[in-house]
């Protein structure tokens, strides 16, 4: 009976490691940087997981606590939630005196330190995107005088 048992896991495990390449949390990741980086207007497309076809959401660019673009974006470590850096600081800043270090977002309670935020470098490279696609639509909104330095002149201040 314990052979049959051992057997049985073994088969879950190596029928796991057989699929687990395209599932994994680090494939998963690179695989959305590649397509960010290769359609930078469009959404990802859908991933297949155990079985499921999920569609990934659209990156959102916004603050959570700010509600404005991101500025300096960091990740917390203990939760994966991403803030605009001087933000959290200064959320930070009020939590320590009110010893409530923890993550502000809604329902979420992870720890929150000064060690635990890194900077978010695919969240900082979506918004200078986004910024370059934005001012892409605004030189295809020309006057059409067909002098585009005053549209130049915008996308550098984005």
């Amino acid at each position: 009976e314990l052979d049959n048992v051992f057997a049985e896991e073994l088969a879950k495990i190596q029928q796991q490691q057989q699929q687990a390449p395209t599932s994994h949390e680090i494939y998963v990741r690179f695989h959305r940087k590649v397509w960010q980086a290769s359609h930078p207007d469009e959404p990802p497309p859908a991933v297949e997981q155990d079985g499921i076809l999920v569609q990934q959401a659209a990156l959102k660019l916004t603050c959570p606590i700010t509600t404005l673009t991101y500025e300096d974006p960091v990740r917390n470590t203990h939760c994966d939630h991403s803030y605009s850096r001087a933000a959290i600081e200064d959320h930070m800043r009020h939590a320590v005196r009110a010893k409530r270090n923890k993550c502000p977002l809604l329902g979420c309670g992870k720890p929150l330190t000064a060690a635990s935020l890194k900077p978010d470098h695919e969240l900082a490279a979506a918004v200078r995107r986004a910024a370059a696609a934005g001012g892409r639509k605004r030189r295809k909104r020309d006057d059409g005088d067909g002098d585009d330095d005053d549209d130049v002149d915008d996308v550098e201040q984005v």
